[in-house]
């Protein structure tokens, strides 16, 4: 079975960054990297937040940024997801998070996806309060994701061949 990976906001608006910064160069490479050599090994989703986030982000997207999500699966987002994610809200399961963080994670879950692809680590995956969210999940009968950066799949580390 192939993998789902969901895509979250931070991974397609790094291909098209205009920030010049070296952290900001370089997590537009690997998530060109990523793109270029991992893709394929998994099955792209994301939905239609994403979609929405990205047009409050900036009104003037490359057509590359579009045409990449063209090829993606967009989720249905159910009512189920926004209480789910209320609940991560109101247990703390994320920090920093706002509720559009929280949906990401909830449509994740939600949908029994095996990955969420995105670089805003620090609001999604805080080592502090990742076993919340796991707990919560448990608690819900949910699937938990596990959480990772296209860095982690730099190196021929893509899938069950290492290329």
């Amino acid at each position: 079975m192939v993998p789902k990976v969901y895509l979250e906001t931070s991974i397609i608006s790094f291909f098209d960054t205009p920030r010049g910064c070296p952290e900001s160069v370089a997590r537009r490479n690997w998530t060109w990297q990523w793109w270029s050599q991992c893709d394929r090994r998994f099955e792209l989703v994301s939905s239609v937040l994403v979609i929405e986030e990205l047009q409050r982000l900036s009104a003037q997207r490359h057509g590359d940024t579009w045409e990449l999500l063209r090829h993606v699966e967009l989720l249905p987002v159910p009512p189920e997801a926004a209480d789910v994610a209320g609940i991560y809200l109101s247990r703390k399961a994320l920090a920093e998070a706002t509720i559009a963080d929280a949906m990401h994670l909830a449509l994740a879950a939600v949908h029994g996806i095996d990955i969420v692809l995105t670089w805003a680590c620090r609001r999604l995956a805080h080592p502090l309060c990742l076993n919340q969210w796991r707990v919560i999940n448990y608690e819900l009968g949910l699937s938990t994701p596990a959480i990772l950066t296209p860095l982690s799949f730099v190196d021929g580390e893509c899938g069950d061949d290492g290329k």
